[in-house]
């Protein structure tokens, strides 16, 4: 299926599975942070307010009200950071699978990036926080390595696939 030598390596590849990586890397990062952060929200919402010293019973239930709005939030974030969990280790399999041209890793990074630009898109607009720049850099870059890869023939015959 691929070939293993790196003679016939094209150097779009190579720069295609370094992206990749890179994005398992810093994708993994935002899944550990929102696994922790959904957990710490989760522990925290369950805090009896109301046996506080000092704190009057409607800012207690005040308070309590606003944890169980952030507990509702922390499961999202703990399913936010599965999904990502999940994205950053197939991102890291075929940015390896890439460098050492195992046949799989042709079909795994059209896949992947796709699965990873779809994510990220909702992910971006679900959140609230608007359009972020480096989000939008780094969906056009997925759709430019699926284009890349279902158009060009030097990629395909590195795969075998000519």
């Amino acid at each position: 299926m691929g070939a293993s030598s790196g003679s016939n390596r094209p150097v779009s590849v190579i720069i295609v599975a370094i992206y990749m990586i890179i994005i398992a890397i810093l994708t993994l990062c935002g899944a550990v942070a929102a696994l922790g952060l959904g957990g710490l929200t989760g522990a925290v919402s369950n805090v009896d307010l109301s046996e506080l010293e000092g704190v009057d019973a409607d800012e207690a239930a005040e308070a309590q009200a606003a944890l169980a709005e952030a507990s509702g939030m922390g499961g999202a974030l703990v399913i936010f950071g599965v999904i990502n969990l999940v994205i950053a280790i197939g991102l890291l399999a075929v940015g390896i699978g890439l460098f050492m041209l195992k046949g799989w890793a042709y079909m795994g990074a059209i896949v992947v990036n796709a699965i990873y630009a779809i994510v990220a898109l909702i992910t971006m607009f679900a959140s609230g926080a608007g359009i972020q720049l480096l989000t939008v850099v780094f969906i056009l870059i997925s759709v430019v390595v699926i284009v890349l890869f279902l158009v060009d023939n030097s990629i395909k015959a590195a795969f075998g696939r000519a």
